[in-house]
């Protein structure tokens, strides 16, 4: 029987399935071992032994080791020219960058002042205002954390539970989910096995779509972010959150439920 034909096959990847459980499947279906291996739930014993018993069990595990310590690798490297970049241009720069900062500084403090002096004023004039008027937010730029891995070398990553699994290039950032509570929570939720979201210029769900999911994403750590020329993402233990750099839109995404910004 095939894998994908057995029905406890969701359970066996869903990281919120007990370690006995799981036990049960392991003795049960031996067909399941290759993704028995690949759930974080999975105990230690259990998978030395389906690693030990079955060939194709073992050849998942290592292919997911091996792709996961290349990934590694190539962040590293490339984060250590981008060191080395850095530090040679701010040697040249440092100094005037001071000058700039602190001219940019003084405007900044002035247009402040500007601004307080005349809000009682603008506030009067908008709210005494017969029309209906429209306006548009500015744009508000975020950047990525400054130790970013680059998505030159990460472009699949997810989290330490790979319960979230994300894609991130030039133009946009998606995530899919498995394990999730949106139902309880209110929230509207996909009808298929993956919830999904995407950034371009905003943030909407991306039901239909599945993002990086197949178990050989590079693992990004609680902490850890990843950047491509116009978007970021960052891990943290209360979900995955990814935005664009240009305007500051985004969404966060975790089990508990999902937001935009």
């Amino acid at each position: 029987m095939r894998a994908q034909d057995i029905p406890e096959a969701a359970e066996a990847a869903d990281p919120s399935t007990s370690p006995e459980r799981l036990g049960d499947i392991a003795d049960a279906y031996p067909e399941l071992h290759p993704i028995l291996v690949l759930n974080p739930a999975c105990p230690d014993d259990l998978r030395q032994w389906m690693r030990a018993t079955t060939p194709e069990a073992n050849e998942a595990w290592e292919d997911h080791l091996a792709a996961e310590r290349a990934q590694r690798e190539a962040a590293s490297s490339q984060t250590g020219r981008q060191s080395q970049y850095r530090s040679a241009s701010s040697n040249k720069k440092g100094r005037g960058r001071v000058g700039r900062w602190l001219v940019l500084g003084v405007v900044i403090i002035s247009v402040i002042a500007v601004i307080r002096g005349c809000g009682s004023l603008v506030q009067q004039v908008l709210s005494s205002s017969g029309s209906d008027t429209s306006t548009s937010a500015t744009p508000s730029v975020s950047p990525a954390p400054a130790n970013a891995i680059s998505a030159s070398s990460a472009s699949r990553f997810q989290s330490p539970t790979r319960n979230i699994s994300c894609e991130i290039y030039d133009d946009r950032a998606s995530c899919s989910i498995y394990a999730r509570d949106y139902g309880d929570a209110g929230l509207e939720d996909c009808d298929g096995t993956y919830f999904s979201m995407e950034i371009r210029d905003s943030a909407s769900p991306a039901c239909g779509s599945e993002f990086a999911t197949d178990g050989t994403a590079m693992t990004l750590e609680y902490g850890e972010s990843v950047k491509s020329e116009g978007f970021a993402c960052s891990s943290a233990d209360d979900g995955m959150r990814c935005w664009n750099q240009s305007n500051g839109h985004g969404f966060k995404i975790a089990r508990e439920g999902y937001s935009t910004f």
